[in-house]
């Protein structure tokens, strides 16, 4: 099953910086629930879609201390 989109946004946070969320749902075997930091995938516990937003508002708020 290919990749499905689920969101995707970008919202402007100065001249100099942004944030862009794209959500996808990928049931590929073998590597079970993960996101992606860049070029790297990390294991991601997955349990529902507005855990996973908060998810990603707290690692932002890390990257802008």
């Amino acid at each position: 099953m290919r990749a499905v989109l689920l969101e995707r946004s970008r919202t402007v946070l100065s001249d100099e910086a942004f944030v862009e969320l794209s959500m996808r749902y990928d049931n590929e075997r073998g590597k079970g629930d993960h996101r992606h930091h860049g070029e790297r995938e990390e294991p991601f516990m997955f349990t529902t879609l507005g855990a996973l937003l908060d998810a990603f508002e707290a690692d932002v708020e890390r990257m802008l201390r």
